[in-house]
């Protein structure tokens, strides 16, 4: 449930930026992995309580942000030449976030992050691996299908952990 509220944050915001403003930018997963790692890193590392991590996790990409957007501006970047630069930027950012294993953990991520806890109330979703495996299943085969346009049959997911069956 808490993974489902931020993936509607993020879409809200790219509702924003490309809806309301008609800007293309392709780079807001970069952003979205600024913040969480630098609130991860924060709380992991330097035992940051969980309402500072989260003051830095809107921090830090805000100041990238402003870097990354000084040129741009400068540049009048519009259209097309925006969503690549901004592609471009998420790509370096996505390289940067799996090659330096020693402050991201690489490919496997990090995994001793504590669960957040504000005025002693601790948040805990206990979730199980096939909860995740059998979403990420069916998202994979979703895009492979809008893609390809093939029909895909998903009856077999039906009896992983967590996965509605719709029956």
């Amino acid at each position: 449930m808490i993974v489902w509220g931020i993936y509607a944050i993020l879409t809200l915001s790219l509702n924003v930026v490309i809806g309301f403003a008609g800007l293309l930018s392709l780079g807001q997963a970069a952003f979205y992995g600024l913040g969480a790692y630098a609130s991860a890193i924060a709380m992991e590392r330097f035992e940051a309580p969980f309402l500072a991590a989260f003051v830095i996790a809107a921090i830090v990409p805000g100041i990238v942000g402003l870097l990354l957007a000084m040129p741009f501006m400068r540049l009048r970047l519009r259209g097309i030449y925006l969503g690549m630069a901004t592609f471009g930027f998420g790509e370096i950012a996505f390289l940067v976030f799996r090659n330096w294993e020693e402050l991201t953990g690489g490919s496997l991520g990090m995994s001793a992050i504590p669960p957040p806890v504000i005025f002693g109330y601790e948040f805990f979703e206990p979730v199980t691996a096939g909860t995740y495996r059998g979403s990420g299943e069916v998202g994979l085969l979703r895009y492979s299908s809008l893609r390809l346009g093939d029909t895909i049959e998903v009856s077999h997911l039906a009896s992983e952990p967590g996965l509605a069956t719709g029956q």
